[in-house]
């Protein structure tokens, strides 16, 4: 409540393999949930956390078959009916989803010929997208923004800068 009271944004990043298991996630995140501005998940921990009781448990290796752009927007507002004002879904090779209450946005990843170090791409993600929240309104360019600078770390580029990525979105235009 402060924070929202003080214009502070708040994020949460749930990009943890230990909170996998949905009752820790509920443990973990339920309580916070209505003072989340943005929540910054994967497919798996989108699953989990907007999974309701009755509904069956999707295996691993299905979950990425299961979770079609139009089933992850769906548990995307589930978590928005519960408080969250931004979901930013980190969605791997299928690239970002951004969901609002008043908008949606899916954009496809920059075609990458050899993956170099996936570790931390999903951070980068997650760091261009609170960037540009702070900075820009446009959730496409946003969603294109957050690409380009996870496709910089996937093919090497430890932590890409502002120039390196705005120069990224240039070349892929």
């Amino acid at each position: 409540d402060y924070a929202r009271q003080h214009d502070i944004i708040t994020a949460l990043d749930m990009s943890n393999p230990s909170a996998w298991e949905r009752k820790m996630l509920e443990e973990l995140v339920s309580d916070v949930m209505p003072y989340i501005d943005l929540l910054c998940a994967n497919e798996k921990e989108l699953y989990q956390l907007a999974r309701k009781q009755n509904e069956p448990q999707i295996d691993n290796s299905e979950l990425e078959h299961f979770m079609t752009p139009e089933r992850s927007a769906e548990y995307a507002h589930r978590l928005l009916e519960r408080g969250v004002q931004i979901v930013n879904l980190h969605y791997g090779q299928r690239g970002t989803m951004i969901i609002t209450n008043n908008d949606y946005v899916h954009e496809e990843p920059q075609t990458v010929d050899k993956i170099t170090n996936p570790t931390g791409s999903g951070n980068i993600q997650n760091a261009g997208v609170i960037y540009y929240i702070l900075n820009h309104k446009d959730l496409g360019y946003i969603a294109r923004f957050a690409n380009a600078a996870a496709t910089l770390r996937l093919t090497g580029t430890d932590f890409p800068t502002l120039q390196q990525v705005d120069t990224n979105m240039k070349q892929t235009q």
